[in-house]
């Protein structure tokens, strides 16, 4: 992976948006200024500009919380990201934006013409940026970002944590998976053989019971023969007495007609006897329904009397009422004289008024002008200054006329003062007269609303007089009907109950005529008939359950044939889950942490060694004094293996013993470390299939002395001959004196941090 370009906005100290183009920078020193200074570079924001890298492709960084939010700008909502690299000649975009306490956005493109970076064109697309880098945020941390927390770990670490990272390098963790799937599986198909096995004991169980159930089926065969045999006998019975009862019916055939007749003439006399009820009964109703009308007329007759009683006072009250409204109309007229009179004299009163305001007014000026006067020597008669010419004299004349104009003021004042209260008192007079007449003139309306009652009482009189005397007639009229109707009713009566006397006796004659002793014996025979047809049915419904008990044992049987066949099948199925019991339980122990999870970590420490040997080599000109040995799973002091096993580095030093990689010290250290970091991410590149051509060195993670310094100068020179593209974050503006290549300045001001490479 060589990586093009850089943009991030609102990303910890980077607050505007920047684009850092870095696609001509090959080895490269990324240096620190705080406002420019050189001497103050911790915290300007040079791991934060490349630490954007893991954020952008993994959600998360270096030894910071892994929130999102976490690394957008305290004084911004929101942050993006953008990294462009090329893998294997194809270039890929991945970008990453996060608006704070909200979802994030990660979205991952590729150059679908993959010529100049200018003329991209972007395609996106599903694939995971994990599978297109091939590894995970863990080993990008450890082979291509090498920071002073994560790279460490395989230095610093436990012999467990070593072994970790180891397989997570190998991606061991497929073949840990892949162990669990199979341990899952076995599990399930020994499930499935249990769960077979039980299925084939309860069918030979309920196989045990066949012999019982066809022996069961044959003597219900026996039972269902005789009852077809009783149904036979029961079927000639039957067929005999109804012959019997078909000889009967036609003896009795000639007494139908006679039956209808009678039937019909006992009909008949129901009849009657309902019309004779029934003509009764309308004589009370209209009996009932006179008494009602009568008190009804009765009562309307009183309401007419008393309310022609009454219609002579009403008329007096009428009268009365309207000679007062003619008074009230001598009232109105002199109302309206008034009012004219009022209105008159209130319009004179505020002329007065208002001259009576003006005047007051001009007093004012005119008191306010003397007292000036009499404070100054002369006072000017247009300014109203005081004034050193006109004195003398000329100030007594002034005062005199001031005077003069001031008492005339006054007696016009009050004039209008004496005119104004004679005002007053009319007004007050012809008010009063005015609230009297009004108090007068308002009755009107009352008189008014009780001659409309009255009026409206009259006339209701009138008409209910009208109303009644055609009301009598109608009485008159209705009692002369009902008379003649209750007549008619009676005539009705008598008529009928002659004709029911008569019928009656006829029907005694045809009554005696018939020969009850056939009825008797007709009714003996039906009811042998029925007796007959129930044992029939009785016979048949209990066949009816015995075919239906027959057949519900005939799929008895048939369920028990078909469960031979399935523990046939069940048996042949079990085979074939307990072979694949045997396949799964041998996958477990091929995939599992003593199989291949073992044999590839084996295979890789020779690898490890002769990568770190080879490198060790290059950082030493060629020498070979220093040698590493990756003991994998090492054994204690009394032979036996540790548990949990574990991964532990030895340097091995010409003519010494060798030590374990954390007991050593010196100024090969930084040679060490970078050797055995840089051959872990050769391995890693040869098992993805991925060339990784960018490197990423925080020099803290060297622990740089005098003598450090410039031993790590020679080691980043010899890298670069292997990585295309070298950046080493430092605080040491001398490594520039020993590594030549570009520079990248990050500069943090007030408006953030600023990127210039160079």
């Amino acid at each position: 992976m060589k990586i093009e370009k850089i943009v991030l906005e609102g990303f910890l100290s980077y607050k505007k948006r920047q684009e850092i183009d870095l696609s001509v920078v090959s080895t490269c020193l990324v240096l620190g200024r705080i406002n420019n200074d050189p001497d103050l570079s911790n915290g300007a924001g040079k791991s934060s500009l490349f630490e954007v890298i893991p954020v952008n492709f993994f959600g998360k960084g270096s030894g910071r919380a892994d929130l999102l939010d976490s690394y957008i700008n305290d004084t911004m909502s929101k942050m993006y990201t953008e990294i462009i690299f090329k893998l294997d000649d194809q270039r890929f975009k991945s970008v990453r934006s996060k608006v704070r306490n909200s979802s994030g956005v990660f979205e991952v493109y590729q150059d679908s013409t993959n010529k100049t970076l200018e003329k991209a064109t972007w395609k996106k697309i599903d694939r995971q940026i994990e599978e297109i880098l091939g590894l995970s945020a863990k080993t990008y941390s450890s082979t291509i970002y090498l920071n002073e927390r994560d790279s460490l770990q395989v230095i610093t670490g436990t012999s467990s944590e070593r072994k970790e990272i180891l397989r997570e390098l190998l991606n061991i963790d497929v073949y840990e998976k892949a162990a669990k799937l199979s341990s899952k599986n076995f599990d399930n198909y020994d499930k499935k053989v249990q769960v077979n096995i039980n299925l084939i004991q309860d069918k030979q169980k309920q196989l045990e019971q066949e012999e019982q159930v066809k022996d069961e089926l044959k003597h219900i065969e026996i039972e269902i023969k005789t009852l077809k045999k009783s149904i036979k006998n029961l079927e000639i019975d039957l067929k005999a007495k109804n012959e019997e009862r078909g000889k009967i019916e036609v003896s009795i055939e000639t007494e139908k007609i006679i039956r209808s007749q009678l039937q019909q003439e006992q009909n008949n006399v129901l009849e009657l006897t309902k019309k004779i009820s029934k003509l009764n009964f309308e004589i009370k109703t209209l009996d009932s329904e006179l008494i009602s009308q009568t008190e009804t007329y009765n009562r309307l007759k009183k309401t007419i009397e008393d309310s022609v009683k009454s219609k002579e006072q009403i008329e007096s009250s009428r009268v009365l009422i309207e000679n007062i409204l003619k008074k009230l109309d001598d009232v109105d007229k002199a109302l309206k004289q008034i009012t004219k009179e009022i209105k008159t004299k209130t319009g004179e009163k505020s002329k007065i008024d208002t001259e009576l305001s003006v005047l007051r007014s001009e007093s004012k000026p005119l008191k306010s002008f003397l007292e000036r006067l009499s404070e100054f020597k002369s006072i000017c008669p247009v300014t109203e200054l005081e004034c050193s010419v006109l004195q003398g004299e000329y100030k007594s004349n002034l005062k005199e006329e001031k005077e003069k104009e001031l008492e005339s003021n006054k007696l016009k004042v009050k004039d209008l003062e004496k005119t104004q209260q004679e005002y007053q008192e009319e007004l007050k007079k012809l008010t009063k007269k005015e609230d009297e007449l009004t108090d007068l003139s308002q009755t009107r309306q009352i008189e008014n609303e009780k001659l409309s009652k009255l009026k409206l009482q009259l006339q209701t009189i009138d008409n209910n007089e009208e109303r009644f005397k055609e009301k009598e007639k109608e009485f008159d009229q209705y009692k002369i009907e009902t008379k003649k109707e209750k007549d008619d009713l009676s005539i009705q009566i008598t008529e009928n109950t002659t004709k029911s006397k008569l019928l009656s006796q006829k029907i005694k004659d045809m009554e005696s005529s018939l020969n009850k002793e056939l009825q008797q014996n007709l009714q003996i025979v039906s009811k042998e008939i029925k007796d007959l047809e129930l044992d029939i049915s009785n016979t048949r419904s209990s066949l009816d359950d015995k075919n239906q008990e027959f057949g519900e044992i005939k799929n008895q049987i048939d369920k028990l044939e078909k469960m031979k066949v399935e523990i046939v099948h069940l048996t042949k199925n079990n085979e074939e889950n307990v072979e694949q019991k045997r396949i799964y339980q041998s996958l477990e122990s091929i995939f599992g942490k003593d199989g291949i999870q073992k044999s590839l970590m084996k295979e890789s420490i020779p690898m490890l060694e002769k990568y770190t040997s080879e490198f060790l080599k290059i950082f030493n000109d060629d020498s070979e004094k220093l040698k590493i040995k990756f003991d994998l799973d090492p054994k204690r002091q009394d032979g036996e293996y540790k548990k949990g096993g574990g991964l532990e580095i030895l340097v091995i030093e010409e003519g010494k013993e060798p030590k374990d990689l954390q007991m050593y010290s010196g100024g090969e250290t930084v040679r060490i470390v970078f050797s055995i970091v840089l051959s872990l991410a050769k391995l890693l590149s040869l098992r993805a299939g991925k060339k990784h051509e960018a490197l990423i060195i925080d020099e803290k993670i060297a622990k740089l002395d005098s003598r450090g310094i410039e031993q790590f100068g020679q080691v980043i020179s010899e890298i670069s001959k292997i990585y295309k593209q070298v950046f080493v974050i430092t605080h040491i503006d001398s490594l520039k004196n020993l590594v030549n290549g570009d520079e990248i300045i990050v500069n943090k001001t007030e408006e953030g941090s600023l990127v210039s490479v160079s």
